[in-house]
């Protein structure tokens, strides 16, 4: 099992979750006809093998947009312009097991959508959490009930507010 060191250690960071839901915020990546999204492939629990979305933990006293942009550059290695964010919804996310054995994980995800040039695709160099990445169409009956969650919410509230 593959445990990541986070900024205190694993058994602090397990206690934590055992306690508490974690801050989360995600980016959904959307193609400019915004149907297709953007998935990639996990490596650890949560949703080992899944294809899921980019995210991560949020910072003390980060913005939401500005944990966002370090995440995707973190995990993806691409500069996104917080500007272009849209969205900012917000999901309860349970899931029955975690990095951690008996753990399971609970988080308050943040989430964000984002245009995606189709130019930019090429430059994505993903860190360890992930082992692939792939387009879906956003009507795709296969996604994680999640994933579809977040762009039904994302993209009924892009059509209102565009």
């Amino acid at each position: 099992m593959k445990v990541k060191k986070y900024f205190f250690s694993n058994e602090e960071y397990q206690k934590i979750m055992q306690d508490l839901p974690i801050v989360t915020v995600d980016v959904l990546f959307f193609d400019s006809l915004k149907s297709k999204t953007l998935l990639f492939r996990r490596v650890n629990e949560p949703l080992e093998g899944i294809f899921f979305t980019c995210g991560g933990r949020l910072l003390k006293n980060e913005k939401f947009q500005d944990a966002a942009t370090r995440i995707v550059e973190k995990e993806l290695s691409l500069k996104i312009n917080p500007d272009k964010l849209f969205g900012s919804e917000v999901a309860n996310e349970i899931h029955e097991n975690s990095v951690f054995p008996e753990t399971n994980y609970h988080c308050v995800d943040v989430y964000f959508g984002y245009i995606l040039d189709n130019q930019v695709i090429e430059k994505i160099k993903m860190d360890e959490q992930h082992s692939e990445f792939t387009w879906f169409n956003v009507k795709d009956e296969q996604l994680h009930p999640m994933v579809k969650y977040k762009i039904n919410s994302l993209l009924k509230n892009y059509d209102q507010t565009y």
